[in-house]
Formats: structure tokens, C-alpha cells, sequence
């Protein structure tokens, strides 16, 4: 074969899969925080000789069952129809060309983990397909103090227990800071002790709470200390502030300041 003829081959071959038609679907949570909107956002393209009809949101790669049918082959707003097992919490925005948004209002734990199918199709071919799962994320919320007593003799063991939902699905965790006449100190605990999940009734797989708890034998040196525990949780707080100012933006709570009695003077 002559050198020429090798390459008018290669150029008609290359030539070929350029004029292929190609139809590329993806899709994306926006957001995706408990008791918020989750916004699932699906987007195409296709090639100039493709014309995308009828775009679909279903439970399965399958045009059917469906949660919606919107017909994408003109400009948008595209017009979406809803299916009888559609939940009321569920809606479509359409407002970009190519692009067409399914809304869940007042995402649930109950909505965790369940896949959501995008599908768009033409007259020629079988639909391009994409598969995206919710994922629920839960915030922490501010801890809660017990089983301190503030009015203590000298040398006796006191014990403070913090607990807080700690976040889903990436746990957070329960951190403690000691205070005296307002300044951070640095007191070492006779023990700590985390216990990972301590479940209450009506929690819930996507509530993690737990506990955590200190111990220290005081002395009259201890006079006047406070101690105040703080969540973290590395998607919605990574690190928690100096001090225990507003507990409910701070995640935190913290005690009185600690009454010591001497036992000898």
C-alpha cells in the first residue's frame, strides 16, 4: 500500500469519528444538608447533528419508572410532568439551556442513600444515562454539660460529661478546654472517657451522638476554674474557638466557675 494511500486512510477514519454523534449527560448535588433543599442538577451535551428530546428522572436507569419527563427540545423554561409516585417535596427548575434541576425540599434521613437517575434521550439511540446517590449530611449541634458539682471540698474528684450530636456522615468529635479567672489553662485530667454512640429514642441512622466525659481531683489552686466542651466536625466546624462565647454558633458549653473549700489553712 502506497504511502499516500496509508494516509487518505487514516484521514477518512479520522474524519469518521468526528462526525460520530455523541450525547454526554452528568450530574451534581448542589446541596445535599438535612432539613435543607437538595438541588440535583443534570447536564448535557450533544453534537451539532444530535437533538436531546425528552430528558427523565427516575429511580433506575430505565425511562420507567419515572419521577419526572421534561421535554428538552426547545428553549428553556422545558416543561416537566410529574409522575403519581412522585413525592410532594419533589419539583424541577429549568432555566439554562441544557440543564434541568430536580428539588427535594426538606431533605430527610430517610432520603439517604437513595439513587437518583438522570436520562436523556433523542429519536435514534438509547438514552445516555447518569447516576448520582444523595448522600444526607447532618450538622452537629451544641453539646450539653452534666454531673458537675460546682461547690466541692478540697481534694475531691469532680467528673463533667458533654454530649452532642456530632454530624453525619463525618463524625465530628468533642474537645475540652479548662478556664481560670478567664484565661485558658492547661489541667491534666485524671481521665477521659468518649463513648462513640449513645443512641436516644426517635434517633435516627443519620443522628451519631456521643458522650464524652472528664474526671480531676481539685485543690485549692482549682479555685475559680470553669470547664466548657466544644464540637467539631471537619464539614461544617473544623475547629472550635478560643472561648465559649456564643454556645449555640460556637457549638459549645461551658460551667459556672468551680467553688473550692480548703480543707486545711
Amino acid at each position: 500500500m502506497s504511502g499516500r494511500h496509508m494516509l487518505f486512510k487514516a484521514f477518512f477514519v479520522i474524519t469518521l469519528s468526528l462526525q460520530v454523534s455523541s450525547l454526554f449527560v452528568t450530574t451534581a448535588w448542589l446541596n445535599d444538608v438535612a432539613g435543607t433543599t437538595a438541588t440535583l442538577q443534570c447536564n448535557w451535551t450533544a453534537s451539532a447533528d444530535e437533538t436531546p428530546t425528552t430528558l427523565f428522572f427516575s429511580p433506575t436507569n430505565t425511562t420507567f419508572p419515572f419521577y419526572f419527563t421534561c421535554g428538552v427540545n426547545s428553549d428553556p423554561p422545558y416543561i416537566c410532568n410529574r409522575s403519581e409516585s412522585t413525592l410532594d417535596r419533589q419539583s424541577t427548575i429549568s432555566s439554562l439551556p441544557g440543564s434541568v434541576s430536580m428539588v427535594i425540599m426538606n431533605t430527610q434521613c430517610s432520603d439517604e442513600e437513595t439513587s437518583y437517575f438522570c436520562l436523556v434521550t433523542n429519536s435514534n439511540k438509547p438514552p445516555a444515562v447518569s447516576q448520582s446517590q444523595l448522600t444526607v449530611k447532618v450538622p452537629p449541634t451544641s453539646p450539653t454539660l452534666s454531673n458537675l458539682h460546682l461547690n466541692v471540698t478540697e481534694y475531691s474528684n469532680i467528673t463533667a460529661t458533654c454530649t452532642a450530636v456530632v454530624g453525619y456522615p463525618n463524625a465530628g468529635r468533642i474537645i475540652w478546654r479548662v478556664y481560670q479567672n478567664e484565661e485558658i489553662v492547661d489541667l491534666p485530667f485524671k481521665t477521659v472517657n468518649t463513648v462513640d454512640n449513645v443512641p436516644q429514642p426517635g434517633d435516627d441512622k443519620c443522628t451519631v451522638r456521643i458522650q464524652s466525659s472528664v474526671a480531676l481531683n481539685v485543690d485549692r489552686y482549682d479555685q475559680n476554674i470553669s470547664l466548657a466542651c466544644f464540637v467539631t466536625n471537619p464539614d461544617f466546624k473544623p475547629t472550635a474557638p478560643k472561648t465559649c462565647t456564643n454556645p449555640e454558633a460556637d457549638l459549645c458549653a461551658q460551667t459556672d466557675s468551680l467553688i473550692v473549700t480548703c480543707k486545711y489553712f
